[in-house]
């Protein structure tokens, strides 16, 4: 079969397999050699629009990289999406479309998406976002806030990539999940998503539950605005996952035993869970970290970490910096460090078997004492019945 043939074939056989449902926005897929991956033209108006997909010899060339060439696909389909909503402005479009490219994980049975790609993804939304009218940048801060303009979106990939590793590693099988302490959603987003289940999405704060749920629209994720320390769940699941310092939130060691409680409480018998946490193992003089915005240029974030051995506690100052902004925003947040001796003991009343604890920065086995470690537990049999 001739390249330009099996180009458009490779696109229409992508839109059958993994959006069946949007097939019907398609009125065309055609090759157009010079262009550098796929390119979409409106056909009509308002909620009957359809589009003329058009692709290039980029898109066969590279259709290894095949979960990239997906989502690729699917962000042509949001085109069409904002086509059929009457979506004028096209720097609107396309910083929307990037965002959902950034963002969406990857279709189950597909591969993976390199961390670079989705990184070049995440530039491509904010620089349309630094093109926005004031007023549209303003209406949009919460689909590309400060925190996963700097730290968010980098931190995410890092979580996922362990996350299967060691999901692999433990053969661990799950219906359901919660992640507890989501935050913006990614991870309870691409739970759902790539991993094809029903998640529950759990946060004390409001705030970052209304932004989780502009992150994650139409998928089966439910967020519910719970203290972890009375988690309540509407029902038992297979999973739990509590990922960058949630549970380093808890300052009193009794809080913690709570926590882990509850876990076990709303986990069904012989499920797992699994969790990062800081470890009393911090540099005796802190340490400080600085992060450019991806999202504006002259925007930076600065931490600065006092670890107080005695008491074990990271005392944090965050300092934000916005371009236009008088004075920077200061924020202050307190966490205490666990040592695995500690969780250990407390995992255990609580019902819990440890299958393995693992430096975060290697995955191996944590033989030392690094400062972030993930630990993967397990329900027992005869632990903590469900709510």
């Amino acid at each position: 079969m001739p390249p330009d043939k099996r180009a458009v074939q490779a696109v229409r056989s992508i839109i059958q397999t993994y959006y069946p449902s949007q097939a019907g926005k398609v009125a065309n897929v055609v090759h157009n050699d010079p262009i550098p991956g796929l390119q979409t033209q409106r056909n009509g108006s308002g909620s009957a629009a359809t589009g003329t997909i058009n692709v290039g010899r980029y898109f066969l060339d590279h259709i290894a990289n095949f979960a990239r060439r997906v989502l690729q696909t699917g962000h042509e389909l949001v085109h069409i999406e904002q086509y059929r909503q009457n979506m004028t402005d096209q720097t609107e479009r396309e910083f929307l479309a990037h965002c959902w490219t950034a963002l969406m994980p990857e279709i189950q049975g597909t591969g993976c998406v390199r961390s670079g790609d989705r990184l070049g993804s995440a530039d491509c939304a904010l620089r349309f976002w630094n093109c926005l009218s004031s007023q549209k940048q303003t209406q949009y801060t919460r689909i590309a806030p400060f925190y996963d303009c700097t730290v968010g979106i980098t931190f995410f990939l890092r979580v996922r990539d362990a996350f299967e590793k060691l999901v692999r590693r433990y053969g661990i099988t799950f219906c359901s999940v919660a992640d507890i302490g989501c935050g913006t959603g990614l991870f309870a987003c691409y739970l759902n998503k790539c991993w094809g289940v029903p998640v529950y999405g759990v946060d004390r704060s409001l705030e970052m539950l209304r932004q989780a749920r502009r992150n994650c629209p139409g998928v089966r994720v439910c967020f519910l605005q719970q203290d972890i320390r009375c988690l309540a769940l509407p029902s038992p699941v297979d999973l739990i996952t509590a990922n960058f310092d949630t549970l380093n939130h808890l300052n009193a060691p009794q809080d913690l035993r709570r926590a882990f409680e509850r876990v076990a409480a709303n986990l069904r018998r012989g499920g797992h869970f699994y969790f990062d946490i800081l470890t009393p193992c911090q540099p005796l003089n802190g340490y400080r970290v600085y992060v450019g915005d991806r999202c504006r240029v002259g925007n930076w974030l600065q931490q600065r970490v006092r670890w107080d051995p005695r008491r074990r506690l990271l005392r944090m100052r965050a300092v934000q910096r916005r371009v236009g902004s008088c004075r920077p925003v200061v924020e202050r947040i307190t966490e205490r460090a666990y040592s695995a001796a500690e969780l250990g003991k407390w995992l255990a009343k609580a019902g819990f078997t440890i299958r393995g604890v693992h430096d975060e920065a290697t995955l191996r086995s944590a033989v030392d004492c690094p400062p972030r470690i993930v630990v993967v537990a397990q329900k027992a049999p005869g632990g903590w019945k469900s709510n």
